[in-house]
């Protein structure tokens, strides 16, 4: 019985056919997949093949003091050679390759990265830059666990690529659509707006801690030069209460609980 070509590669066996268990890799022919950073790695990102024609200008000959006879000879300008070589930023091959070393340790991977990449160099710090924007480093969980980027002024959620703070790993977290997002928002602020209740311009009704109270506010106006971390602290000196909520942020001027005719009269109950 002639043996079919499987059966001469792989030679007879019990169990499921090797072509059902997908593509085999041939140890000697066919080295298996590996994550090592191949060390042409800055050019594949940032240079590109020469492009234009390959003419080559013929060189003037140089004018010697000798050889002037006394008359004014101006030589006709040239056309400026044009580039043949140009650079562009491939980010594509460097995403590929750090998702790729997810589940390692940080500092291997930043190892091997210096290794291949010259930091000295301006296309070195260049690279780099992309790594330091596609990798979170500097992150740490809050009271509520999420991860926050330290290194972001507005401290976002951590997203993508990033390294765990306990165990220096490098980690991926899954990006949520723009829809997704929204939705989100939109979500936070239906439940926020369950605890404030507007009666005026200057009067509201909000639940802290389970309870309802009136509050009598002076709205504060943010800009670019008052950030909400700053006014939160700015009021904390001055012993002033503030509140902040989906109609905005409140200097508290005044305030009481609601007693049980009011909570009535509001259709409000505490918890």
């Amino acid at each position: 019985m002639q043996s079919t070509p499987a059966e001469q590669r792989y030679g007879t066996h019990l169990g499921p056919e090797p072509w059902a268990l997908g593509p085999q890799p041939n140890k000697e022919s066919e080295p298996l997949r590996t994550t090592k950073m191949r060390p042409d790695f800055h050019q594949v990102l940032i240079e590109r093949p020469r492009g234009g024609l390959r003419i080559k200008r013929q060189p003037l000959p140089r004018l010697r003091v000798a050889d002037w006879d006394g008359e004014d000879f101006v030589e006709p300008a040239l056309p400026r050679a044009r580039r043949t070589k140009y650079f562009d930023d491939l980010i594509g091959p460097l995403r590929k390759w750090l998702r790729k070393q997810v589940n390692r340790p940080w500092d291997k991977v930043y190892s091997e990265l210096c290794a291949t990449i010259d930091r000295r160099t301006t296309v070195g710090e260049h690279l780099l830059d992309h790594v330091r924007m596609e990798v979170t480093v500097r992150c740490e969980r809050d009271a509520d666990g999420r991860l926050i980027n330290i290194e972001s002024r507005w401290r976002n959620e951590v997203e993508g690529l990033y390294v765990d703070p306990k165990s220096g790993i490098l980690r991926w977290k899954a990006q949520i659509s723009r829809r997704q997002y929204q939705q989100q928002v939109r979500r936070q602020q239906r439940e926020r707006l369950r605890d404030v209740r507007k009666l005026a311009d200057d009067r509201l009704l909000q639940r802290i801690d389970g309870i309802w109270f009136e509050l009598v506010v002076s709205q504060i106006y943010l800009s670019r030069y008052l950030s909400e971390t700053k006014l939160k602290s700015t009021l904390a000196n001055m012993n002033k209460p503030f509140v902040s909520n989906p109609y905005g942020h409140f200097e508290v001027i005044n305030k009481h609980q609601l007693n049980r005719r009011e909570l009535r009269q509001h259709g409000l109950s505490n918890r």
